[in-house]
């Protein structure tokens, strides 16, 4: 279904020509993806890394953006250790911005490769470098993290 629609997405673009190169990035990039982030620093005792599953959608709304929500949680215990969040995002030069509803600092996604088959590379948040290695999937259920949301009010109107 995807491969059907980004054809047609491709087809458009040569018939209209109005098509550019952020439209379709922000085309490919809606739907759900998972797989994992890493956070990686230095501590004292040297460099470390904690990972995250993440499963992430992105809807898209207009030609350049849209909503979406993320749900990181521990593998071991996904309904339990967990943090799901709301935001928006837009592609403008090739760079993809997520701005969180609750305030976070927001993600600037500037390294990456994204295609039908992946998406995966680096987001800068503030300070950090968060490496990041998704796939598409179309049957993750958001109903447990929805429905028991921590962290994230789902009010819009909070929009930075």
């Amino acid at each position: 279904m995807r491969k059907t629609r980004l054809l047609l997405a491709a087809f458009c673009c040569l018939l209209f020509a109005s098509c550019d190169k952020d439209s379709l990035k922000a085309f490919v990039l809606d739907g759900t993806w998972t797989g994992y982030l890493e956070n990686t620093y230095q501590d004292r005792w040297g460099v470390s890394s904690v990972a995250y599953k993440t499963a992430i959608k992105f809807v898209q709304e207009t030609m350049y953006s849209g909503y979406g929500y993320e749900v990181d949680y521990d593998v071991s215990r996904p309904y339990d250790g967990y943090y799901y969040s709301e935001f928006s995002w837009n592609v403008n030069d090739g760079v993809i911005t997520i701005r969180y509803y609750n305030g976070w600092n927001p993600v600037y996604i500037r390294d990456y490769t994204l295609n039908l088959a992946t998406f995966r590379g680096r987001w800068i948040e503030g300070t950090r470098e968060i490496f990041f290695d998704f796939s598409p999937t179309s049957n993750f259920d958001w109903t447990p993290y929805q429905r028991n949301s921590r962290g994230v009010t789902t009010d819009k109107s909070e929009t930075p």
